[in-house]
């Protein structure tokens, strides 16, 4: 699947989103395995230690193929691999 930069804006239900994928994924890094600290909420004051990412890099593209949790660390190394195509 090609890479997008940047394109679209996330939905207003966006944490929906967020809470089904990390479920799916089991609250795990789905490129390391890291098991992802999660205490039940989303707190936007507390560090994250998980991102849900964009496969295509399309932030409108909320189909759940298109959606992976990542670890913070594997997070930053896909999107660098990306940049670095473009």
């Amino acid at each position: 699947m090609p890479y997008r930069k940047k394109q679209g804006n996330y939905p207003t239900n966006w944490d929906r989103y967020r809470n089904a994928i990390m479920r799916r994924d089991d609250f795990m890094c789905q490129e390391c395995g890291k098991e992802i600290e999660y205490s039940g909420g989303y707190d936007r004051n507390k560090p994250q230690h998980f991102r849900v990412h964009h496969k295509d890099g399309d932030k409108s593209n909320n189909k759940f193929n298109n959606l992976i949790l990542l670890c913070m660390e594997c997070h930053g190394l896909i999107h660098r691999r990306m940049n670095a195509l473009y």
